[in-house]
């Protein structure tokens, strides 16, 4: 099940702008004591963090599409199997009107009316 779909992204984006005009006080103080940490221990943890949520993004999206690419081969799979029930059904179908033929004339029956499937 998909929480959002592609016709979502208008109302995500209002969403993600409303989110931060509500949160954008406490944004900023996190923001401040973020660079409060860095200036006392030296450490650059900003671009840290922006880096790392951007290799997350394009990580998720890449399992999303592979993820995709699976359900579609296996879909193509499903499609093949089928197709392959299908004409063993007629292989057998086909064999067990040849092993009720007694004589040439109900073997040349089953021929032609099994036959066309079969090709």
């Amino acid at each position: 099940m998909r929480l959002f779909v592609r016709r979502d992204a208008l109302l995500l984006v209002g969403l993600t702008a409303a989110l931060l005009i509500i949160f954008a006080a406490p944004i900023s103080r996190l923001l401040d004591y973020t660079r409060e940490i860095e200036k006392q221990s030296g450490l650059t943890l900003l671009p840290a963090l922006v880096v790392l949520t951007v290799v997350y993004v394009f990580h998720q999206l890449q399992k999303r599409y592979e993820m995709q690419a699976q359900a579609a081969a296996a879909e193509a799979a499903k499609r093949e199997a089928e197709r392959r029930t299908i004409e063993l059904e007629r292989l057998v179908a086909f064999g067990h009107a040849l092993a009720r033929s007694l004589d040439h004339a109900s073997i040349a029956n089953a021929v032609r009316h099994h036959l066309p499937r079969l090709t």
